[in-house]
């Protein structure tokens, strides 16, 4: 996924080889640079899976 705004998404895009550009499976015209962490995944959500990341074991 690439996110940019639209200016720069387009030369991103324009220099991405074709094997790279398969690869992208969306792209968002928008600037998130100032957009805190938090609210990001409203943004993306289409695009991205939500990792699942197994709770360490502890025997403890």
């Amino acid at each position: 996924m690439i996110v940019a705004p639209a200016h720069t998404l387009e030369a991103i895009s324009d220099a991405l080889d074709t094997t790279t550009a398969a690869k992208v499976v969306g792209t968002l015209h928008k600037d998130l640079l100032k957009t805190p962490d938090h609210e990001m995944w409203s943004h993306v959500k289409e695009w991205v899976r939500p990792v699942h990341r197994p709770v360490p074991y502890n025997p403890a």
